[in-house]
Order: structure tokens, then C-alpha cells, then sequence
């Protein structure tokens, strides 16, 4: 029997070098090569000089490559276990994030001159106070005119936040969840859901070397596992959101993968058992007020919504079925004395056929079907221009009316749009041709006409950088510029050519974790301090612009707690000295109503050093080892080493093979060899 010493690689990765035997054309493998889970690649098993030995499994198809001293072979799936684990969403509270208490003050100052010579101002302030699921808040806003007393309104809440789901709030002069109010309500109001949840019955991930699976669902992580070679079973995982993708994150020793199963539903609808509850009650623009609304997940694609309500005395109520799938959707209801409509039937589908989308609306009072209201549109793709045609009937205002409108790019930066509207009241003709070069510069320009005669608008836009911008508007024989900022503040300056003048200003003071912030950003939701170590980073959630990090590297901003949020950086855009890890953070499972977010292990800064040999020239192509670290020069003896605020010392190693050693100070650019 013949002995050798191969390097042993499955799966195109080295184990290492292990005895190996052979015996009438048997591979006798010392067993310390295989893992746990990889039992089935062997078949009995010897002792030989105090070594396990274990004969390899004929499936296996292994090669061995005498004089490399190699050993091959690819895993086989059928030959490892399979694992079934359970899966719940469970509220996991992201790393480095952690609830703070916060003070805010948000505030906005107006002021503006009309063409006329008259004044006008207004302004407003709301302190708040958030801790944990507690919130409350304080706030007063003022408006006046020329020739006219400046009002004063008062506003005050206090607000209770167990999780994402339900929450409770007292206030004076705050807004309506149900009527659209911006403000005039007082009183209470909550609104809390049940989430059965959607699941996924099986999700398979194989793992052929072993490995860690990382698994989330719709951006929401589900958990971490470090599991054997072999395939895994996830089971009823929860869908989260009405669309995403479960996602498998694998890191094994052939590298890192990704595996995804895409789900989609109705968005119209709610998951089957699940429900929404909002309620209010109290005071509405001087009147006694209440009103809940009840959402009900019947079956896959059908929903009951409930909603009664009364206000000075007169009680109204709506009842409507919503029937869902990918690609249709339509509700039908029935409503009594309920925003502005007496006792009516309602109809709303919305779908598409084909190529085509189509929309019907109809709204029938009960007592006279003579105010009956009704539109129907029908849109497509032409040649690649959206077209949509509408037709409808209000008998309160316009009576019939019909519609059309064209719209695509002409080229790749200039985009035409035309419309027209038909009505035996009024006839109105648009054509509005946009130019965007770039993501700096657009503008665009609209003739429209009507019966009193045409009229041309045009605006223009530059936008140097993502924190400031410039508008400029002509209209009705005058124009008007505009700048605006948003830094530690937002700033908006404007002038007309007929005498106007305005300016606005509007931000938030934060006092949290012992400094004070000065932020652009409105307090609402939830607040979030998020600190990077890096200023000048440009923020994004949402695919928003948040604003840019503060000297010391940190940004406060504000998240919904309705969904996960993204908060992302461009790494297009980095400066060659700082690395990033990851380009996204998804904040999930918020609970309380301010947190800080630790993300400064994502990103680390490099420098530039110039590396010289003894003879005090450069190190051409050389390369250097710091603190265990490889580092490859380039043509002008320079790398980019991460900043360190302590001695660094090493050997530079020369193209022509000299070597020799250095130190490096921690602010110092150049060095030559010791």
C-alpha cells in the first residue's frame, strides 16, 4: 500500500495536507480531511500507525494528481444531511443601535413682500421631549399680514409607542388620522394591527463546505447560522411587506454567495386574519367628534373595510369590499353621510388587460342618480411614449369631459409631453417640452391654451451639489429666482422681477447624548442620531437626500416607523482615503421614538505614503508589510495605509528583491528606509 502526503481540496478549496493510501484502486483518506456532516464521503474506517483512515465513497469520483500532490473532489449533496430549522420574526434590534432620550426644538421663520408692497410673515416652533416609546410635545405658530392681527395657534400631545404596530396619543390642536385635518383635532387617538404574517413553507439553502447562513426577509434580518456541510430547510418563513425577496447570505470557504426566492402580493389587500384598528375621538374644528376605522384580511385577495363615525350629532359610516390579485383590484362600498356624500354607492377598479391599464371610478348618490359621478381612463405603451385616454362626468362641476395625453423621450435628455382636456365647460391644450442634460441641470417649458388665449411658462434648475440649488421661473410676463441651501439649516431666498421678495428658514436643534445638533432635518417619527466618523458624508434613506455629516461625523434625521429604513452612503462618491465595509444599514424593529446608530466600525480612513528605498528613491512596485499587512506600491512608490495614531514599523521589500525596514509616524507621508 503506497503513502503519500497530497494537499486534499474539495471543492476547489484546500483542507490542507493528509495521508493518503492506496489499495486496488481504493483512496484511503486520513479522516481528520473531512468535517462534520461529510461522514457519507467515506465508508469503513481503519486505524494505520495511529491514524484513522477512511476509504472514500467511489461516488465521490476523486482525482489524484501524483506530482502536484493533489487530491480532488466535489462535495455531493446527496451523500450530506439535511437540517430543517424553524424560523420566526422576532423583533432583533440592530447592531451599534442603541435608545437615547432627546430634546428637539424644530423650527421655520418666513417672511415676504408682495408685488403690491405688502408684508407678510409667519413662524412656528415645536420643543419636543422622546424617550424610549415616550414622546411628547409643546408647540405654538404664529401668522400676519399687512393691515391684519397676527393669529396665534397652540398645539400639544403626548405620545405612546409599544411597537411599530400600536400607539396611543392625547393632544390639543394636532391632526386628524382620518379626515386628511392637518390640525383642529383634541382628543385621543390610537391605531394598532394584527400581523398573522405571510410565510414562505420551505426555503432551501445548500451549503456543500459548511458554512454561516445569513437570512432576512423584504431587508428585515431573520437570524444567523453556522451550520455543517450539507443542505439546510428553512421553514415557514415570514414574508414581511406585501413584496421583497427572502435572501440566503452565504460565507463558506469558497467565498461569500447570495440566494434569493422573490415574493410578490396584492397591495390592495391584507394577508388573511389580519387586521388594522384607528380610532379617534374628541373635539374636531369646534365639534364633537369620533371615528374608527376597521381593516380585515377575509381571504388572499379580499378585504372588509368599516368606518363609522359622528360629529355634531350626525353619524356617517362606510362599508366596502376590496377584491385583489397582482394585477387587478376593485372595491365596492356603500357610504352614509361621510366625506361630503350623503347616502351613495361607491365603485373603484383598477387593472390591467394586456398592454393596457384601465381605471373606472364611480360615485351613484342613492336618492338622486341624476348626480351621478363616473370616469373611466384607459393608458399604454406606444412606440415608447405612455399614452392615456379618460373620459368622465361630474354633473356638480364640469359636467362631460374627456381627456388624452402623450408623453416620452424625445432623446436621451430631452422628454416631450402633450394634453389635451375637452368639457362642455372648458377646454384647456398643454405642450411641455423638459431638457436634463445631466443631474445638475433640467428645465423645461409649457405653453398651454385656453379660452381666455395662450400662455408660456418655463423654469430652469442647477444644482452644483446635493446641499444646494437654484430656480428660476417665468410666467405671466415675470420671472422670478431662487436659492436655496440645506446644511445645519435649510435656507430659501427669493426674488420676482414685479417687486416680490421671500425668504424662509427652518430646522431642528437636538441636545442628545451630550452634545447639541444642528440639523436641516424635521424631528418626526423616529429621530435617529447616526454617527460615522467621517464628515461630510452624504446620508440617504429612502433614496432620499438627508443632508451631510457634521465635523465630528455624525447627521440626525428622522425614519417612519412603518418600515424598515435604508439608510445608505454613495460610494461612488468617497474620497480614495475612506473604505467602506458596507454601502447600507437597514434599520429594522424600531421601537423607541429616538436611537443613536453606531456606525463607525463600517467605515475606516486611509493616507497616501510615499515609500522611498535607502538611496532616497521611489519604490517603484516594492511593496510593504505594516503590522502584518501586505501592501503592493504602485508605479510612483506609493500605497494607501490606514491612519494610525501610533508608531508604525515594517519592511519594504524593493522590486530587485533588497529589502530593508521602516517606521512611520503617524502623521508623516514620506519615508525612507532605515
Amino acid at each position: 500500500m503506497s503513502e503519500d502526503l497530497p494537499d486534499v481540496r474539495i471543492g476547489g478549496v484546500s483542507r490542507g495536507a493528509f495521508s493518503l493510501r492506496q489499495s486496488g484502486g481504493d483512496f484511503w483518506l486520513q479522516q481528520d480531511a473531512l468535517r462534520p456532516g461529510e461522514e457519507r464521503y467515506g465508508l469503513e474506517t481503519v486505524r494505520c500507525d495511529d491514524l484513522p483512515f477512511t476509504r472514500l465513497n467511489p461516488s465521490l469520483d476523486a482525482q489524484y494528481d501524483p506530482e502536484a500532490q493533489v487530491v480532488t473532489f466535489a462535495p455531493r449533496l446527496e451523500l450530506l444531511p439535511t437540517r430543517t430549522l424553524s424560523v420566526s420574526l422576532t423583533p432583533v434590534t440592530p447592531e451599534g443601535v442603541t435608545s437615547l432620550p432627546l430634546y428637539a426644538l424644530d423650527y421655520s421663520l418666513s417672511a415676504a413682500r408682495f408685488s403690491g408692497g405688502g408684508l407678510a410673515q409667519r413662524g412656528s416652533a415645536r420643543a419636543s421631549y422622546t424617550n424610549g416609546p415616550w414622546s411628547a410635545q409643546l408647540g405654538v405658530a404664529e401668522a400676519g399680514t399687512s393691515g391684519q392681527p397676527v393669529e396665534v395657534g397652540v398645539s400639544a400631545s403626548a405620545r405612546y409607542q409599544l411597537d411599530p404596530d400600536l400607539s396611543v396619543e392625547a393632544g390639543f390642536n394636532i391632526p386628524s388620522l382620518l379626515t386628511g385635518s392637518l390640525a383642529g383635532f383634541s382628543g385621543v387617538q390610537g391605531q394598532f394591527s394584527g400581523q398573522i404574517g405571510r410565510t414562505l413553507d420551505t426555503f432551501t439553502v445548500d451549503v456543500p463546505l459548511g458554512g454561516r447562513i445569513q437570512l432576512s426577509s423584504g431587508g428585515r434580518p431573520l437570524g444567523s447560522w453556522t451550520v455543517d456541510a450539507g443542505r439546510v430547510v428553512f421553514r415557514n418563513v415570514p414574508l414581511v411587506g406585501t413584496s421583497g425577496a427572502v435572501l440566503a447570505v452565504i460565507e463558506d470557504p469558497a467565498g461569500r454567495r447570495e440566494q434569493a426566492q422573490v415574493y410578490t402580493f396584492p397591495t390592495a389587500v391584507l394577508a388573511p386574519g389580519n387586521y388594522g384598528v384607528v380610532a379617534e375621538a374628541g373635539a374636531l374644528g369646534g365639534a364633537a367628534y369620533a371615528r374608527g376605522l376597521v381593516r380585515y384580511g377575509l381571504t388572499p385577495g379580499l378585504t372588509l373595510d368599516a368606518q363609522v363615525g359622528v360629529r355634531a350629532g350626525e353619524v356617517g359610516g362606510r362599508v366596502a369590499v376590496t377584491a385583489a390579485s397582482l394585477d387587478q383590484v376593485i372595491s365596492v362600498g356603500i357610504t352614509h353621510h361621510l366625506d361630503g356624500l350623503t347616502t351613495a354607492a361607491t365603485v373603484d377598479y383598477g387593472g390591467r388587460l394586456g398592454r393596457f391599464g384601465l381605471g373606472l371610478g364611480a360615485q351613484i348618490p342613492l336618492g338622486d342618480l341624476r348626480a351621478t359621478r363616473a370616469a373611466a381612463s384607459v393608458a399604454t405603451e406606444l412606440g415608447g411614449f405612455s399614452t392615456g385616454l379618460s373620459v368622465g362626468y361630474d354633473p356638480s362641476r364640469l359636467g362631460w369631459y374627456g381627456g388624452a395625453q402623450v408623453a416620452g423621450s424625445l432623446t436621451r435628455d430631452v422628454r416631450l409631453s402633450v394634453a389635451g382636456r375637452v368639457g362642455t365647460q372648458s377646454s384647456t391644450f398643454s405642450v411641455t417640452l423638459g431638457y436634463q442634460p445631466n443631474d445638475h441641470w433640467r428645465a423645461a417649458i409649457n405653453t398651454v391654451a385656453t379660452a381666455n388665449g395662450p400662455a408660456i411658462r418655463a423654469s430652469a434648475t442647477y444644482q452644483p451639489t446635493l446641499d444646494q440649488q437654484w430656480n428660476l421661473a417665468y410666467g405671466a410676463g415675470t420671472g422670478y429666482a431662487e436659492y436655496r441651501r440645506r446644511g445645519a439649516a435649510e435656507l430659501a431666498v427669493g426674488a420676482g422681477t414685479s417687486g416680490e421678495v421671500n425668504a424662509t428658514l427652518r430646522g431642528t436643534l437636538v441636545s442628545a447624548a451630550g452634545r447639541v445638533y444642528a440639523t436641516a432635518s424635521r424631528t418626526d417619527d423616529i429621530s435617529v442620531v447616526l454617527e460615522t466618523g467621517v464628515p461630510g458624508l452624504a446620508i440617504y434613506t429612502g433614496g432620499l437626500f438627508q443632508g451631510r455629516t457634521d465635523a465630528a461625523g455624525t447627521l440626525v434625521f428622522s425614519v417612519s416607523s412603518a418600515g424598515a429604513a435604508d439608510v445608505r452612503v454613495d460610494v461612488a462618491s468617497l474620497p480614495i482615503e475612506i473604505a467602506v465595509k458596507e454601502a447600507s444599514l437597514p434599520l429594522t424593529g424600531l421601537t423607541a421614538r429616538a436611537v443613536k446608530v453606531d456606525w463607525r466600525a463600517n467605515f475606516g480612513r486611509s493616507r497616501v505614503v510615499d515609500f522611498q528605498g535607502p538611496d532616497g528613491q521611489e519604490a517603484a512596485y516594492g511593496t510593504v508589510v505594516v503590522d502584518g499587512e501586505r501592501y503592493d506600491l504602485d508605479a510612483f512608490g506609493t500605497a494607501l495605509l490606514p491612519v494610525s495614531v501610533s508608531v508604525l514599523r515594517g519592511q519594504l521589500s524593493l522590486e530587485d528583491g533588497r529589502q530593508c525596514a521602516i517606521t512611520l509616524g503617524p502623521a508623516q507621508e514620506a519615508v525612507q528606509c532605515d
